[in-house]
């Protein structure tokens, strides 16, 4: 758990600290108060930010109701099920899908970056997280080779 401790900071600032907190894969509970289960090294450093401070907490109430309230785990799933269609329905077989593929790519790498990589307890059965990654990863070497081939020919 983390809790904002410092009050009355300018927008900029505070949604910086928003941006890292929600970078280290923390969600927000209530304004100020933001939560993850312990299984990640990902942390906000106190250091670089003097207005937040860490606490250790176990929640009252079921951990898994509790991630389900500070995720939207259904629609990070159902995005990522879709994308990984796209993913599937798109090879990289010559440099006409160079442009989409790039497009593809960054959507893909922004919903990874949004999931919350929590305990496998905690989430949802058929979770779709790692198969996305594996669908990615073995998209992305073949993208990188069209690349490679096209950038060798021009």
């Amino acid at each position: 758990m983390v809790v904002v401790t410092v009050t009355g900071r300018a927008p900029e600032e505070r949604a910086g600290r928003r941006r890292r907190l929600a970078l280290a894969r923390l969600a927000e509970q209530r304004e100020g108060v933001w939560l993850r289960p312990d299984n990640l090294a990902l942390r906000p450093d106190p250091g670089r930010d003097p207005g937040v401070t860490g606490f250790r907490a176990v929640p009252d109430t079921d951990p898994s109701t509790l991630a389900a309230r500070l995720w939207d785990l259904p629609a990070w799933a159902e995005r990522a099920d879709e994308l990984a269609d796209r993913l599937a329905g798109s090879p990289a077989d010559g440099p006409a899908d160079l442009a989409p593929g790039f497009e593809l790519s960054a959507a893909v790498l922004r919903h990874l970056q949004a999931d919350p990589l929590l305990p496998e307890e905690l989430l949802p059965p058929d979770w779709p997280g790692r198969a996305l990654r594996q669908t990615y990863d073995r998209w992305d070497r073949r993208y990188r080779q069209v690349l490679r081939d096209w950038a060798r020919s021009v």
